[in-house]
């Protein structure tokens, strides 16, 4: 859980990927938190399946390139 703050300084197109990366080391006591940042600053929220099983994501509430500092450093 420390490194996720660690995000912020990774170019936005990259935090995505970082996230699901650090996610995987994450303990499942930590799944209420890890969701909530996935939902509202990475992925958002699964809003509807396709039928072929495509998830269909609704926009994130802060976008990754808002408070990603990769470009300030």
């Amino acid at each position: 859980m420390s490194h996720l703050p660690a995000l912020a300084t990774l170019p936005a197109d990259d935090i995505p990927g970082a996230f699901n990366e650090l996610k995987l080391h994450f303990p499942e006591e930590a799944s209420e938190v890890t969701g909530w940042l996935e939902n509202n600053y990475v992925h958002g929220r699964i809003r509807s399946h396709l039928c072929n099983s495509v998830a269909v994501p609704s926009p994130v509430l802060f976008l990754p390139n808002l408070w990603s500092i990769y470009e300030h450093m």
